[in-house]
């Protein structure tokens, strides 16, 4: 027999009035495969607590009734119930300047709250609810006070939908300090998408997009981030992947606000620590399309601290040696003796950077390399910058790191290799986009080339040159690794 959605209501009210608004689902729909969708939206209902948000005249209309009835009558006895049912969006949130969120307004506040508290009407206590977890004003003295007041309130509603959420709210402790920590652990072990998981926790609508939710992302980063300094990247990789497409909306961050968060989130776990190759690939790709190259821009990774941007520096450093070193079997084509002594500067460059020693690098292209990179190197054409003049041809290329207070620069072909302290006036600038001959071999401090490199003869001058410098030493088994 073929029910009416009406005939299904009735018996939803008869039987959720003791409280088991899960009946409808559980009686009807694994026998109607077509009542499933409006037995899961009936049931979504009675959870969805989601007022609809005052356009701004409204915020004011309604905040300057609420003064003028208080200033008035010196209480709410007799106030419209709409008015009080709106009130909830102006205890909160500040207006504008002249109308400062009525929680700090003198004995007004407490008032309002006392008559919500008598009339004990459903929409006003849920939608009070709704605005707090939306604002969650967790750093403010009044949080736990007022939290509470509306747990306890939120537990003595009687309608379906507000038993629900009473449920809801008190399993998670949606109003408590805890509460983001709690939805936390249950999107982590539930299989469900994110946001009906946010759904079932009693978080709906704009209460996803801010406030709570936006708290709890932030305490789930920081979860991961103690993750990712512990466990293999094997055992956090769905979870990982999970946060990070949380992490984004309409192809931009979903809370721009937490960008710092996030970013040292990801970073920081690597500070004493290798990450897997896909680990990092996959950390990098993602901070580099959602923040920006921080070589160019440091507008979304202001305020990021030093250590994390020293980690991704790093990243990047190891994608411009990586490129070169294609450069240099691409460079041997054309060059005999890069053909025999460039597996040698690998090895060295290698070394270094193993050892901590190149902070930053950038990357030079002849024309003739910069029109084909987009083929053979990760960093693509658009990443690196051009050189020319007199001496360059298209198939060389020029490598610009930062050792310490340093500048070096190594060729592609058999160009010298030379250093500069930052002091001098003529020293090479790191991340422009394209550079002249001269640019980067006018005037170094130390420079030579690479001769007998296959008994360490070059590398030998150049690691002491380094530890003179840095004080670092670099052992000759090391850069002679091939």
């Amino acid at each position: 027999m073929v029910f009416h959605l009406k005939d299904r209501l009735k018996l939803l009210r008869a039987k959720t009035l003791s409280s088991h608004p899960e009946f409808f689902a559980l009686t009807f729909s694994h026998r109607e495969p077509t009542m499933v969708q409006t037995s899961d939206t009936i049931c979504a209902a009675l959870g969805n607590i989601v007022p609809k948000e005052p356009c701004i005249e409204e915020f004011k209309e309604i905040y300057d009734q609420i003064v003028a009835f208080y200033q008035k009558k010196q209480g709410f006895l007799g106030v419209p119930k709409r008015l009080v049912r709106k009130s909830p969006w102006v205890i909160f949130r500040e207006v504008d300047k002249e109308r400062p969120p009525l929680i700090g307004v003198g004995k007004l506040n407490v008032a309002l709250l006392k008559h919500i508290q008598l009339t004990r009407d459903p929409r006003t206590v849920l939608s009070l609810a709704f605005v707090f977890l939306r604002i969650y004003p967790k750093e403010k003295s009044y949080f736990e006070k007022i939290g509470g007041f509306i747990a306890q309130n939120v537990s003595k509603l009687s309608t379906p939908r507000g038993q629900r959420f009473a449920r809801q709210s008190q399993n998670y402790k949606l109003f408590t300090a805890n509460g983001p920590d709690n939805v936390v652990a249950a999107i982590r072990i539930n299989k469900d998408s994110i946001s009906n998981t946010l759904a079932s926790c009693g978080l709906h609508g704009g209460c996803q997009q801010e406030g709570f939710v936006e708290e709890m992302y932030a305490r789930w980063i920081k979860v991961m981030s103690s993750s990712l300094e512990v466990l293999g990247y094997s055992v956090i990789k769905a979870g990982l992947v999970q946060l990070l497409e949380f992490s984004v909306s309409d192809n931009s961050l979903r809370f721009p606000n937490k960008r710092i968060v996030l970013a040292e989130g990801m970073l920081l776990p690597f500070k004493n620590k290798k990450p897997e190759s896909e680990c990092k690939e996959t950390l990098r790709d993602f901070l580099l399309q959602y923040l920006g190259d921080p070589r160019f821009d440091k507008g979304a990774w202001g305020g990021v601290s030093d250590s994390a941007l020293s980690v991704m520096y790093g990243w990047l450093t190891e994608v411009v040696l990586e490129d070169f070193f294609r450069l240099l079997d691409y460079s041997a084509k054309y060059d005999r003796d890069a053909d025999r002594q460039w597996k040698y500067r690998k090895a060295f460059w290698s070394a270094c950077l193993r050892n901590g020693l190149i902070d930053n690098a950038w990357v030079a292209l002849g024309k003739r390399v910069a029109a084909s990179a987009e083929f053979f190197l990760d960093g693509k054409k658009n990443t690196y910058a051009e050189i020319s003049g007199s001496g360059v041809q298209g198939h060389h290329a020029v490598l610009i790191m930062r050792l310490g207070n340093m500048i070096v620069t190594e060729w592609s072909h058999s160009g010298k290799y030379r250093f500069w302290t930052e002091g001098n006036s003529y020293c090479p600038k790191l991340y422009r986009l394209s550079y002249a001959r001269d640019d980067v071999v006018s005037m170094p401090d130390f420079e030579g080339v690479h001769h007998t490199a296959n008994r360490g003869g070059w590398q030998g001058k150049v690691a002491d040159y380094i530890r003179g410098e840095t004080g670092v030493y670099l052992p000759y088994r090391e850069y002679m690794k091939l």
